[in-house]
This record gives structure tokens, sequence and C-alpha cells, in this order.
């Protein structure tokens, strides 16, 4: 899924890629808890689960 932030390390100032690998982290932490919330309402299945994602992708994502 895109570039993977490695790649970008001879494109970016160092502060620069560090604070973009900070934002990643972060995304990743809340895709996480968002994943943990959705688990915990009734009804919500590992599928369902992953139609959540994909529109919220797609949204995103245009």
């Amino acid at each position: 899924m895109g570039t993977p932030i490695s790649a970008l390390a001879d494109l970016l100032d160092p502060r620069v890629l560090g604070t973009v690998e900070q934002l990643a982290d972060s995304v990743e932490e809340l895709n996480a808890k968002t994943d943990e919330a959705l688990r915990a309402i009734d009804g919500i299945g590992p599928k369902r689960l992953e139609e959540i994602r994909a529109a919220c992708d797609a949204a995103l994502n245009g």
C-alpha cells in the first residue's frame, strides 16, 4: 500500500523524515484502536470490519 517510508530517506531532510515516521506510527496506533473499538460493538465481526475499513480507505484515498 503506497511507497515505503524508507524509500523517501534520500529525498527528505532527516528531520522531516523523522516527522513522517512519527505520523505513520500515530496512524497505525489509531487504526489499531479503531479496530479494537469496532470489535467491541456487538455484531461487528471480522468481515464487517474489513468492509468498514475498505469504505474508510476508499473515502480517504478517492
